[in-house]
Parts: structure tokens; C-alpha cells; sequence
């Protein structure tokens, strides 16, 4: 009976040493798999953020041409004010076109004062948004800054089986 217990005993010891290297392999899928899967959601985040990038290199080339058209409606503006001033009687003609003008030069005030908040806010979205991911660094032990770090104490470990890298705030 003790033979046979460890006849079984050799058997399943070599079947295991043979069955080691398939074991290896299907550990070294799976951990490929879950890399492929994170590299895939890497590759959405890109693309969310290129198509984000792209709509604020739009806004900003429509504030320059904003601001080009500004400055242009400005110099008309400015243009026609000097025309009225020199003449006598202006005409109704040039008072309509200084109008009409001063006008246009509101509207393209209020839309370039629109894109530009528009631009600010994308730029602040972008910065903290790279400023959340970014992961915290811990000081070096023995600065004066980080005395009140030292001496807290990390919150009780969780039942799982997981451990969690404890970060000071």
C-alpha cells in the first residue's frame, strides 16, 4: 500500500513538473490580456483628449481671427469718426455707416470677449485635469514639512486582501 501511495506521489510530482510550463504560459496570457485591455482604454483616453485638443486649436484660431477682424473693424471705426469730425455737416450716409460700424465693432467685441473666456476655460480644464493625474509625491523623511506627515498614523487596514499604499494628506 505504501508503494502505491508513493508510486502516485512520483506520478503526480512529474505530471505537475510537466504541466509547469503550459501553467507559465496561460499566467503570461492572461497578464497579456489584462495589458492589451489597459492599453486599449490608454488609447480611448488619447483619442478623447486629441479630439479635445483639436476643438481648442479651433477656438484658438477663431480668437485670432477675431482679433484681426477687431482691429480692422476698429480702424474703420476710427476711420469714419475723423471723416465726420472734419467735415461740416456730415451726411446721413456717414452717420449710418459710423453707426453701422460702431455696431459691427460691438457684435465682434462681444464674440471675441465670448471665445476668449471659451479659451480660458478649456486652458483651466486642461490643467487640472493633467494636474489630477499626476500622482502625489511623498517628501523626503526628516524634512520640517513633513514632520506632521511622520507622526499621523495610517487608517486600519481593510479586511481585503489587497493592501492600499497609504498617501498623507
Amino acid at each position: 500500500m505504501a508503494d502505491r501511495n508513493l508510486s502516485l506521489l512520483i506520478k503526480f510530482a512529474m505530471l505537475d513538473k510537466m504541466t509547469a510550463g503550459v501553467r507559465a504560459i496561460s499566467g503570461g496570457t492572461r497578464r497579456l490580456t489584462a495589458d492589451i485591455a489597459a492599453t486599449k482604454a490608454e488609447i480611448s483616453k488619447l483619442a478623447v483628449t486629441q479630439g479635445q485638443i483639436g476643438k481648442l486649436k479651433a477656438l484658438e484660431q477663431r480668437f485670432a481671427a477675431d482679433t484681426a477682424a477687431m482691429a480692422k473693424e476698429r480702424a474703420e471705426v476710427d476711420r469714419l469718426k475723423k471723416a465726420v469730425a472734419e467735415t461740416d455737416g456730415p451726411t446721413t450716409n456717414m452717420e449710418k455707416a459710423l453707426a453701422n460700424a460702431e455696431k459691427a465693432a460691438e457684435r465682434l467685441r462681444q464674440r471675441l470677449s465670448s471665445t476668449s473666456d471659451r479659451v480660458s476655460i478649456w486652458r483651466m480644464l486642461r490643467t487640472a485635469k493633467t494636474a489630477w493625474r499626476r500622482p502625489a509625491t511623498r517628501r523626503p523623511r526628516g524634512s520640517a514639512s513633513s514632520s506632521a506627515s511622520l507622526n499621523a498614523r495610517p487608517p486600519p487596514s481593510s479586511s481585503s486582501s489587497r493592501r492600499r499604499r497609504w498617501v498623507p494628506s
